[in-house]
């Protein structure tokens, strides 16, 4: 009974691993400054998927007003939300520059970066990735809250 249920188990995670390539395809391969996608006329990446990740110009420029000249050449785009599919309606970042930009830029100054990550919610998330498209990517992690 118990070797059955490993086999299930194993099966699962392959199926489920292959779904998480399939969600992240379009994730970029390498993140660019800010600085570095300010002044190109089509700011772009290579994806996963081998296809061009273009970046929304204002939304660029308009980040890029409410965040110090100083420090566009610290944060990298887009600057990814993980998902965590055992933590439901949440995702969070990694990098603290990653926080210190959310916070200044969406006003999430409340938001603590705790244990390298700051969690917000889904619902959040989305509206930042629509009144910023394109600074932000969903990537998806299966079972890593702990």
């Amino acid at each position: 009974m118990r070797a059955g249920n490993t086999r299930n188990t194993r099966v699962f995670d392959k199926m489920l691993g292959k779904e998480m390539q399939l969600l992240n395809q379009n994730v970029v391969i390498r993140r660019k400054s800010l600085k570095e996608l300010l002044p190109e006329e089509k700011p772009l990446i290579p994806n996963k998927s081998g296809e061009a990740y273009l970046f929304n110009k204002e939304s660029l420029k308009n980040a890029a007003s409410k965040y110090p000249d100083y420090r566009h050449r610290d944060i990298m785009l887009p600057i990814h939300f993980y998902v965590d599919l055992e933590v439901p309606n949440q995702c969070f970042v990694r990098e603290e520059c990653d926080a210190d930009f959310l916070k200044k830029v969406a006003g999430l100054e409340k938001y603590p970066f705790k244990k390298g990550r700051l969690w917000l919610s889904k619902a959040i998330a989305g509206k930042l990735m629509k009144e910023y498209p394109t600074l932000f990517q969903y990537f998806y992690l299966p079972g890593t809250s702990s």
